[in-house]
């Protein structure tokens, strides 16, 4: 989401002439781009590319993953997004790596996005 503060730090920087209106409608018309991943579930006896991975969590049942998104890759060995280290388990596994895959996209998302308005608003 671009707030006009953010707005009002891009217009200056970009030298945009649109409204933030404008700037906001543009932005969100852009449809979301597909976002190709993929990843896989590991036990921490399993080394990954002959590294032995680290569990902090110290639960003997915990998981780790390796999720590869846009080129980035992102080897989580503890629940992403919450204080402390909480295990990835059997139970948990899908709906942790759901919520960290959402949180990626629309990262990627906001950023294309953003590009392309100010892209857009500076080719007038």
């Amino acid at each position: 989401m671009v707030t006009q503060k953010i707005f009002n730090n891009i217009k200056k920087e970009e030298q945009l002439d649109c409204s933030y209106e404008e700037f906001l409608n543009y932005y969100n018309s852009l449809p979301d781009k597909t976002i190709n991943y993929s990843y896989s579930f590991h036990k921490f006896d399993e080394e990954y590319k002959g590294h032995k991975i680290e569990n902090p969590t110290k639960n003997n049942n915990a998981l780790y993953y390796v999720l590869e998104v846009e080129g980035r890759t992102y080897l989580q060995n503890h629940k992403p997004y919450v204080s402390g280290y909480e295990p990835i388990t059997e139970e948990n596994k899908e709906e942790v790596l759901n919520e960290h895959i959402n949180q990626i996209k629309e990262e990627i998302n906001n950023s294309y996005k953003l590009q392309e308005t100010i892209n857009h608003f500076k080719n007038l």
